[in-house]
């Protein structure tokens, strides 16, 4: 441990510090600051706490520093990340969610607390006491799985310790078969959407293939109509821009 002291009033801040072999020292900082000699005595206890632990080098220091923060900062800053990187609200918010019920679920406090069968275990209470379909779980495990491959890219996690973490077959367990709306169908709902106001939403998610974020996103700037293109931005590929080209917009221009 160190600490500072003075002997004299008017007089430089001195260190006491205790090493990790025992040795005890006493040296002046030569500065007459009390928050540099603060500084300075708590930069020797990082130094010395790194020396007993053995570590190499910064990277190591730097995951040391980083599990010492707690798993919901963590989660925090990747939520944060997610939304520097323009990710849609309801993306966000569904990781928040997930964050949220497995730090209470698993009394995880720590990013070392995060392991292989820990995930496992969760994602099995997950379809036994709530009967999370296939496809649910997967998305539980790809959010989980997104934050870790990112703690490792910060250097904030020497690995991935979920990435053996198999996915479940969605096949087995499909809940909901998904296929294509029919023409009556079809009709039935751009004739509601005529109704209530939102029948060009709906005809332009249908005919441009827009997930509902991505035509959240247009701005009229996107529709050239004499081109007859509409320029989607910011989709699930990020930094990709497609170009949809109608005839039925030739033809009306």
């Amino acid at each position: 441990m160190a600490s500072i002291f003075k002997r004299k009033s008017d007089g430089p801040w001195y260190i006491a510090h205790t090493y990790p072999d025992g040795r005890r020292v006493f040296f002046s900082t030569k500065c007459t600051d009390k928050a540099s000699a603060k500084e300075m005595a708590a930069d020797l206890e990082t130094e010395a706490f790194r020396q007993k632990k053995g570590l190499e080098s910064a990277a190591d220091a730097q995951r040391l520093d980083a599990n010492q923060r707690t798993l919901r900062e963590h989660f925090d800053d990747f939520v944060q990340n997610l939304r520097d990187d323009h990710r849609s609200s309801t993306h966000v918010k569904d990781h928040e969610r997930i964050f949220s019920d497995f730090i209470e679920c698993t009394d995880a406090l720590r990013l070392s607390d995060i392991t292989k069968r820990l995930v496992v275990d969760y994602l099995e209470r997950r379809r036994v006491e709530r009967k999370n379909s296939a496809r649910s779980l997967n998305r539980v495990q790809n959010a989980l799985s997104s934050f870790c491959r990112w703690v490792v890219k910060k250097n904030r996690m020497d690995g991935n310790p979920i990435a053996e973490v198999e996915e479940v077959d969605e096949t087995v367990d499909q809940r909901r078969k998904r296929r294509a709306l029919t023409d009556a169908e079809l009709h039935a709902l751009f004739e509601l959407g005529d109704k209530r106001g939102r029948g060009a939403f709906y005809r332009t998610c249908y005919f441009a293939a827009l997930r509902r974020s991505e035509i959240e996103r247009l701005c009229w700037s996107d529709l050239d109509l004499d081109a007859a293109t509409l320029t989607i931005r910011g989709s699930k590929a990020r930094g990709r821009v497609d170009v949809v080209r109608s005839r039925q917009w030739s033809s009306r221009s």
